[in-house]
C-alpha cells in the first residue's frame, strides 16, 4: 500500500514535469508554424507522511557454533542495510528492535527455542558513500564495531561446578544467585544476579571481565568482585565487578505486571544497557530505544540515527548500518528459526 501511493506520487509529479516540457520546447522538425498554444495547470500537493525502508529484506547467513557471519558467508555477499526515508516528512529518530527466544535455546536437542534474530549485531551508522563503495573500505578504514539490538539470555539451566558465587560457594548457590553467560560468539562472559530476597530489578548485578572461550575458564570466581560497572575490565584471572539494578518502578513505565531492572555495562569495552524482566531473562541491548532501554544513557543505548547528533534524517536520504550474526557455541544445527530485525522511526 505504501509503495503504490509513493509510485502514484511520483507519476503525478512526471506528469507536470512532462508538460511543463511540452510548452516551452522547441518543435523538433524546426519547420512547423505554431499557431496557438495553451498551459495546463497541474498541481499535487504531498501528503505528510513518516516513512521508513530498509534493505536488503532478507540475509541468508552460514556460521559454525562460537563463529561469526559476514559477507564471506552471506548467500548475496550483503554487508550493510540502507535505512531510507521515503515518506515525506523529517525523521528525528531511528532504532531497531530484534526478536529473541522466549526461552533458552541450549541443551535442548533442536532448533525449536532458536531465534535469528538473538544473533544480529548492527555497527554503528555511517554516510560516507564514497567509502562505502568498496565493502573492503567500508570495514577497513570506518572500523566499525558491532554491537547486538537486543540480545536476550537465560540462567544456566544446569549447575555449573566451576563457578563460585560472591558468597564463596562452589558451585554457585541457586537458592540465592541467578547466573548465566552473554555469549558473545566464541566469547562468553559469566554474569550473576543476587535474588535472596525473591526479587531482581533492584539487587546486585556481577559480570566477569574475561571471557569463557574454548581454551580458557575465564572469571568463575565473583567473591572478590570490584564495585562500578561502567569502568573498564579489571586485571586478574578472575577480575570480576557488581553494581545494582535501578529498578524501572522509581521512573514509571512498562507493560501493566512486568518489572524491570536496568544497569550501564561495560563488558571488555563493549557498552551495552543491560536489562532484567521480571527475573526470567536479561537483555543486552545497544541499538534499541524502546522502554526500558531508553533510561539508559549513550554510549550504552543509543538510537541508530538521532537528530540532535545527526540532524533531520531528510525525505530521500539514507544511512547505513554494517550487518552481521555472532553465532554462540551449543546452539543446535541446521537452520534456527527465522528471525527479525525492525526499523523504527518518530517526527518529534
Amino acid at each position: 500500500m505504501e509503495r503504490r501511493l509513493w509510485i502514484g506520487l511520483l507519476t503525478g509529479l512526471f506528469v507536470g514535469l512532462l508538460m511543463t516540457g511540452l510548452a516551452s520546447a522547441q518543435p523538433l522538425g524546426g519547420n512547423e508554424t505554431i499557431n496557438d498554444s495553451e498551459t495546463s495547470n497541474v498541481s499535487v500537493y504531498v501528503s505528510t507522511k513518516t516513512m521508513v525502508d530498509v534493505n536488503p529484506a532478507a540475509f541468508n547467513w552460514t556460521a559454525d557454533p562460537g563463529g561469526l557471519g559476514d559477507e564471506s558467508t552471506e548467500t548475496n555477499s550483503f554487508y550493510a542495510i540502507q535505512i531510507e526515508n521515503i515518506g515525506s516528512h523529517n525523521i528525528t529518530h531511528v532504532w531497531f528492535n530484534a526478536t529473541y527466544p522466549s526461552q533458552s535455546p541450549f541443551g535442548v536437542g533442536s532448533t525449536a527455542n532458536t531465534d535469528t534474530g538473538n544473533y544480529v549485531v548492527l555497527s554503528e551508522p555511517t554516510q560516507n558513500n564514497t567509502v562505502i563503495s568498496n565493502r573492503t573500505l567500508f570495514h577497513q578504514v570506518l572500523n566499525l564495531t558491532y554491537r547486538f539490538i537486543n540480545r536476550a539470555e537465560y540462567n544456566n539451566t544446569r549447575s555449573l561446578v566451576y563457578v563460585t558465587d560472591p558468597e564463596g560457594n562452589l558451585p554457585t548457590d541457586i537458592s540465592k544467585y541467578w547466573y548465566g553467560r552473554f555469549r558473545n560468539a566464541s566469547s562468553e562472559y559469566f554474569w550473576m544476579v543476587n535474588t535472596t530476597d525473591g526479587s531482581c530489578e533492584n539487587n546486585e548485578f556481577f559480570i566477569g571481565d574475561n571471557p569463557h572461550t574454548k581454551v580458557t575458564t575465564g572469571s568463575v570466581d565473583f567473591s572478590n568482585c570490584v564495585a562500578g560497572l561502567t569502568g573498564g575490565p579489571s586485571a586478574g584471572v578472575d577480575a570480576c565487578r557488581w553494581g545494582t539494578f535501578t529498578n524501572n518502578s522509581i521512573v514509571g513505565g512498562g507493560p501493566v505486571g512486568t518489572t524491570y531492572g536496568y544497569a550501564e555495562v561495560n563488558i571488555s569495552g563493549e557498552h551495552y544497557c543491560v536489562v532484567i524482566s521480571n527475573c526470567s531473562r536479561l537483555f543486552f541491548s545497544r541499538w534499541n530505544k524502546d522502554f526500558p532501554f531508553n533510561l539508559c544513557n549513550s554510549p550504552y543505548a543509543e538510537y541508530s540515527w538521532d537528530s540532535a547528533v545527526d540532524g533531520q534524517l531528510t525525505p530521500g536520504d539514507s544511512f547505513v548500518m554494517g550487518i552481521k550474526v555472532r553465532v554462540p557455541y551449543g546452539i543446535y544445527e541446521g537452520a534456527s528459526n527465522q528471525g527479525y530485525i525492525t526499523a523504527i522511526v518518530n517526527d518529534v
